[in-house]
């Protein structure tokens, strides 16, 4: 019988508690629990304890699979053998201290087996007491790039991660950011293709916080910074960016990227006195792309807000991914377009917003169209924060 989900739980000394608390919250919330299969993986195997404990569940639960490392390998390694391992159409990472309930991931995709990505919505257990509800923005192919907001719980085609495991032999570098690092190579599957992403609003993954988790500080793994810039970085380079990647100095998990496509294309002056002049008479078309302001610029502060905007927008990125329009309103237009789901978004974030072109009737900004001849989504480009990008 071809499973549906397979979720991938790398072991370590795992206490008997979370295990029970992990398999409890499936098997209560599953309906039909023959559609998933639930994959431990077992890096400590000279706890017998554990391995006990093993043995006793795979006698009386057939859709658990055992997955043995012969020495601790680390947590990457793991989740790279559940992976390889796995036999459901789609797949996602469960951590061994955290519980969630697959049962509205499971009907999505028995509804709509078309979709790429899935995610939830999640919160903080403490004490095994729910609080801290994350209800997560609404997904585009921007933002997340930009900060891993899709995270827990991210459900893939799973034939897609094995291929990615397969062909890139780099990937040991980002051992710290493995399910950023995943995530990053599984977008760049879909240049020049629509991916198909569902959220789910409900609840269903719930993160344990507890003294050993990493989820008590964002400081417990340093190296991922690091390694987050680095993938980052080498992700818009495979599109041709050149990008000047850096971490917000508020939010570290934050990436702040600026890009030369716009400059390069335009060839807008660097100088924001002769950036507004340029602005105002800008009616730019060389047959692939066309830039032109909408409204007037009444001040200096609106010149400066679309330049530092117009830094943050990654043109050719976007043009292999069939975005079409991109529009920076004026700061005085936020309240005109974005709506609640947006709203959720981090500050200081470029975001996507698939739109009618409707919305765009009356407001003032600049617009850039990108490969006038593709007939891709039309989309608005801004920020959440007044004053803040």
């Amino acid at each position: 019988m071809e499973k549906i989900l397979s979720i991938i739980t790398p072991l370590y000394n795992t206490p008997k508690n979370f295990l029970e608390d992990l398999i409890r919250e499936i098997e209560i919330k599953a309906d039909n629990i023959r559609d998933l299969e639930l994959i431990f993986v077992n890096d400590s195997p000279s706890n017998l304890e554990l391995e006990f404990l093993l043995k006793s569940l795979i006698e009386e639960r057939d859709y658990i699979k055992i997955v043995r490392n012969n020495k601790n390998l680390g947590i990457m390694e793991s989740y790279k053998a559940g992976f390889i391992n796995a036999q459901g159409k789609y797949c996602c990472i469960l951590d061994h201290d955290d519980i969630f309930d697959p049962e509205e991931v499971l009907n999505t995709i028995r509804a709509e087996d078309n979709l790429d990505i899935i995610y939830t919505n999640e919160y903080k257990l403490c004490a095994n007491k729910k609080q801290d509800f994350f209800s997560k923005p609404s997904y585009d192919i921007l933002s997340s790039t930009m900060y891993f907001y899709t995270h827990h719980v991210t459900v893939y085609k799973s034939e897609i991660v094995r291929h990615i495991l397969n062909c890139n032999k780099d990937i040991d570098k980002y051992s710290s950011i493995f399910d950023i690092y995943i995530y990053l190579q599984y977008v760049h599957q879909f240049k020049g293709k629509d991916i198909q992403v569902k959220h789910i609003q409900g609840y269903n993954y719930g993160w344990r916080i507890h003294e050993a988790s990493t989820a008590a500080s964002l400081d417990q793994k340093l190296s991922g910074h690091v390694e987050r810039l680095k993938t980052n970085e080498e992700f818009y380079l495979m599109y041709g960016e050149n990008p000047i990647v850096k971490l917000d100095r508020n939010i570290p998990y934050l990436v702040e990227t600026e890009f030369f496509s716009v400059y390069d294309e335009f060839k807008y002056p660097l100088e924001l006195p002769e950036f507004k002049s340029w602005l105002e008479n800008v009616n730019n078309e060389n047959g692939k792309y066309n830039i032109q302001l909408c409204g007037e610029i009444t001040n200096m502060h609106e010149a400066e807000f679309i330049m530092r905007c117009m830094k943050r927008l990654p043109l050719y990125y976007l043009s292999a991914h069939n975005i079409s329009t991109v529009y920076i309103p004026f700061e005085r237009e936020y309240g005109k377009i974005i709506n609640e789901s947006y709203k959720k978004h981090l500050y200081n974030v470029p975001i996507i917003m698939n739109t009618n072109s409707s919305i765009l009737e009356g407001l003032t900004g600049i617009k850039i169209s990108l490969l006038s001849e593709n007939k891709g989504h039309e989309v608005i480009f801004m920020i959440t924060k007044e004053g803040e990008y």
